[in-house]
């Protein structure tokens, strides 16, 4: 089974829901997946916004409202996810210690690229998301790094 690549555009602007993310009426799971090689386009409270090409997508609604969205690339080398997650650090002002000790310990890492994840002090605008970047490892020796960017709205339980 083969899954068609999709282009979306998402207005997250208020609280989001199954609505909000085109969530097909058949699919009563409690996540929504769009495969790799997708483009994704947010627009987030206090007039923010998000795009991403190449990526794959996962969004979890525990119920009628959206709890996250979390968009992966492909995997990367690791100076390209480190360049990719340090502008997305930047662009969204996330704390943190710069990835220079990441990057450096990922170029050597013979069993695996290390794990490490950055996250905003609180949500962006009130109602909206905290944003968060990760990297970790993939299966990929030539493209060992993979980056993460969600989007999580603290005031949505978390699936159980």
């Amino acid at each position: 089974m083969s899954e068609t690549i999709q282009s979306v555009y998402w207005d997250l602007s208020a609280a989001p829901t199954r609505t909000s993310v085109d969530w097909p009426a058949s699919n009563r799971s409690d996540v929504l997946h769009l495969p790799r090689h997708s483009a994704v386009r947010l627009l987030l409270p206090g007039s923010r916004e998000f795009a991403a090409e190449d990526v794959q997508v996962f969004v979890q609604a525990p119920g009628e409202r959206v709890r996250s969205v979390e968009v992966q690339t492909d995997p990367l080398p690791v100076p390209r996810a480190a360049a990719y997650a340090t502008r997305v650090i930047r662009e969204w002002s996330i704390p943190g210690p710069a990835l220079t000790s990441w990057r450096a310990a990922a170029l050597v890492a013979a069993g695996g690229v290390p794990r490490t994840n950055r996250e905003t002090a609180g949500p962006i605008a009130p109602g909206g998301p905290i944003v968060g970047v990760q990297l970790f490892g993939s299966l990929d020796p030539e493209r060992p790094a993979t980056v993460e960017v969600g989007f999580f709205w603290p005031d949505v339980p978390s699936v159980a």
